[in-house]
């Protein structure tokens, strides 16, 4: 936010000088009005920590359609590279092509804003080797020192066939080949100038790609030959070449269950003790790392961070491996474009944990560049409490989410020893005595550490006013939800005060800096039976839901009920997340009260979910003007799978008809349709009489009852004899229809 800026826009009938009295009264100055947007005006106020009051203020006031902080952007950085351009690196911007969803990429472009080069940062490919003279590759590529510049016979050490540096190999400019002891590290198979591109292509060249760091020092050390084979002692001699050279990450885009090597154990302690970073694969096999370990990404020690793929649609990849324990994140690993090593122009799109652990190589690369004087514990910290939170990730790794670069490069630098504050320590929501009340925190910066014991409760007036439960939000984040119980007995009412500790939590920010505040921040009036309270009590969603699984080309009912009436749901509150080809098209809005239906046109083939927007943009709000705040974190529907539809129009029809079994008093009818069908029930058919002896004779329905979603019986009793029993299929009104949604042909 900029210059402590608001926007509001005043409802039509609100008086101009309750409006100016108002604004006086919280220090607002008026900056700017847009008449044409219907009174859109933008306020100015001088205190910036005054920031929420002052909102919460003005919505309170029920003198506003909207009052919202007057939120600043930048403009994106995207590189010329022409592959780039196309949408094919959907990793490093996800544009939603080919099936996959807007955003399920690391946020590069938003990262690139803050920085894009990591010109000092060695990175060491410990792979297949790297083509040193590809065209995205060779402006990046690292070079010896010691094998730089002139002999002293005046030859160019890069060429002049001598160990120059004494480390054993001739003319190793750009790294080493392990197989054949040669100072020729070029790569004869592709992995290892794949992952190379990954973490650093040359960006912004107007050639091929672009890599997460547009530049580094990229070191290859070949260990792997040609089919993809190597040997652990090979992989510990190019570990160590890494280490003595200075690199401060290294790729290990390969490891093995088969084996548990002490020596290579060793060889990682080595690196941790050099501070140097391994940004590890977690494996192809789909298994679960906790189970079965994978050496190296399985090590415990705080330099390895391990990554598991994800997709284009966020999703992980099938193959990925995991691991609770084990697997700390998630990061782009399937139909991954780039480098090659069939030539300097060679581009391939490939798939695995390797292209995963690239992303995080390269993402480790700027963070050494923008936080010069981070530990590798440090680095690693800022990116896992700043993943991007995945249902698909939750359970399965650490954090719990995939890579945001941009996240990781905006946490605060290692200079910063300011503690982290409340800013904001307000109630959401109360009710009647013997319930629930929710208070809101927000902290100046984002933090973690927070749990249930670094908050205090005290009942103020109010009898057996014991609290039973509390239940903050969890992860790295500004703001936390806490609810809890609690009991009163009217008529006497009294309050509920919330505490956060002064000392003995774990909260700290990115740099490590201890919460040290505290102290009484908010309370809940307990009403006595329903009586109004002083306090803004907003709307809350008790209830979402949708169906479980909606044909394609039809439409899906969601509904959505509010803990009291409400008014202004509309279709712009809500946004419809889409998985694999899944389209989805939100609809008229329609409801009162409490209670609304949002209607959802679906087609195509994956899942749809409906999310609640809430917050600022929403105009949802109660009788006295309190506005929903709730979004996309208190409400989500189940998710509705849309069936294959699309090409299926033929309307089922009835196979046979015919009586299954008969008694004194019963017959009992089998009905078989073409195809499975849903609603089929009794009240589909009527029981006929006809001809009885003196026409007496009766018949009922008796018990129905569903064989298969192709088969169903029906039994009709009768009394009487003579004449005849029959039993009818209701030619309309049925409610029958198949899995597409068409409806029955005929009776």
């Amino acid at each position: 936010m900029q210059g402590h800026r608001l926007i509001v826009r005043p409802k039509a009938e609100a008086d101009r000088d309750a409006l100016a009295r108002l604004y006086a009264s919280l220090n607002c100055r008026v900056r700017r009005v847009f008449p044409q947007l219907r009174g859109i005006t933008v306020v100015e106020i001088s205190d910036g920590s005054d920031l929420p009051r002052v909102i919460l203020a003005l919505q309170k006031s029920g003198l506003f359609d909207y009052a919202e902080p007057d939120f600043t952007a930048r403009a994106l950085l995207a590189p010329n590279d022409p592959r780039y351009l196309t949408g094919a690196q959907w990793g490093l911007n996800n544009t939603g092509g080919n099936g996959g969803v807007a955003g399920a990429d690391i946020m590069a472009e938003e990262a690139w804003t803050l920085l894009r080069d990591a010109p000092g940062v060695i990175v060491a490919v410990v792979d297949s080797g790297v083509r040193y003279t590809h065209e995205d590759l060779a402006a990046n590529m690292w070079t010896n020192p010691g094998e730089a510049g002139l002999d002293t016979l005046g030859r160019d050490k890069r060429t002049n066939g001598v160990d120059d540096d004494g480390n054993g190999y001739v003319d190793d400019v750009h790294g080493i080949n392990v197989l054949n002891g040669s100072g020729d590290p070029n790569d004869d198979w592709g992995h290892g100038s794949h992952t190379a591109g990954i973490v650093a292509a040359v960006g912004n060249n107007g050639v091929g790609i672009s890599g997460v760091a547009w530049s580094a020092k990229i070191m290859s050390c070949k260990f792997i030959d040609a089919v993809g084979n190597y040997r652990v002692s090979d992989a510990i001699v190019a570990l160590e070449y890494a280490r003595a050279k200075g690199a401060k990450i290294v790729t290990a885009s390969w490891g093995g269950n088969t084996f548990t090597s002490a020596a290579l154990r060793d060889a990682v302690v080595a690196l941790r003790d050099a501070d140097i970073i391994v940004a590890a694969a977690a494996g192809n096999d789909g298994g679960n790392n906790d189970a079965t370990p994978l050496y190296p990404a399985s090590y415990e020690y705080s330099n390895v961070i391990a990554v598991a793929a994800t997709d284009r649609t966020d999703a992980r990849a099938g193959f990925s491996n995991f691991g609770l324990q084990s697997v700390d994140l998630g990061a782009p690993g399937v139909s991954v474009l780039s480098c090659w090593s069939g030539s300097n122009s060679d581009y391939v799109e490939t798939s695995g944990t390797s292209m995963a652990a690239a992303h995080v190589a390269g993402a480790c690369a700027l963070l050494r560049a923008r936080f010069p004087g981070d530990s590798h514990q440090q680095i690693i910290n800022r990116i896992l409490t700043t993943v991007d939170p995945l249902s698909t990730l939750a359970g399965r790794t650490v954090s719990g989410g995939r890579l945001n670069l941009a996240a990781a490069l905006a946490t605060p630098g290692s200079n910063d020893t300011t503690a982290p504050t409340i800013a904001t320590f307000v109630l959401a929501s109360s009710g009647n005595t013997n319930t629930t009340a929710s208070f809101i925190v927000t902290f100046s910066e984002a933090v973690s550490g927070v749990d249930a014991s670094d908050f205090a409760i005290t009942a103020l007036g109010a009898t057996n006013g014991t609290v039973t439960t509390v239940t903050p939000a969890t992860g790295p984040a500004t703001e936390f939800a806490v609810a809890f119980n609690y009991t009163g007995n009217p008529p006497a009412a009294g309050s509920i005060q919330m505490a956060i500790r002064t000392s003995g939590t774990s909260i700290v920010d990115a740099a490590n800096n201890a919460f040290i505040g505290g102290g009484v921040a908010a309370s809940a009036p307990i009403p006595v039976n329903n009586a109004p309270v002083g306090e803004i009590v907003l709307p809350q969603i008790t209830a979402f839901s949708g169906p479980a699984t909606t044909a394609a080309g039809s439409t899906a009912m969601f509904t959505l009920t509010f803990d009291e009436a409400v008014t202004g749901v509309d279709a712009a509150d809500f946004v419809a997340l889409r998985t694999g080809t899944a389209t989805a098209s939100i609809g008229t809005v329609t409801g009162s009260g409490a209670t609304w239906t949002v209607p959802v046109t679906v087609n195509g083939a994956g899942t749809v979910q409906l999310m609640v927007v809430g917050g600022a943009t929403t105009n949802i709000r109660d009788g006295q003007t309190h506005w929903f705040a709730g979004g996309t974190a208190a409400a989500t529907s189940s998710v509705a799978t849309i069936g294959p539809g699309g090409g299926d129009t033929t309307p089922p029809t009835v196979t046979t008809f015919t009586i299954a079994s008969s008694a004194a008093s019963s017959v009992t009818y089998q009905i078989v349709f073409s195809e499975a069908v849903t609603g089929v029930d009794m009240l589909d058919f009527t029981a006929v009489r006809a001809g009885s002896t003196g026409g007496t004779g009766t018949a009922t329905r008796g018990a129905f009852a569903a064989v298969s979603a192709t088969t169903y019986t029906q039994v009709v009793s009768f009394t009487g004899t003579g004449g005849t029993v029959g039993l009818n299929l209701n030619a309309s009104g049925n409610g029958i229809v198949d899995t597409s949604s068409n409806a029955l042909a005929g009776g």
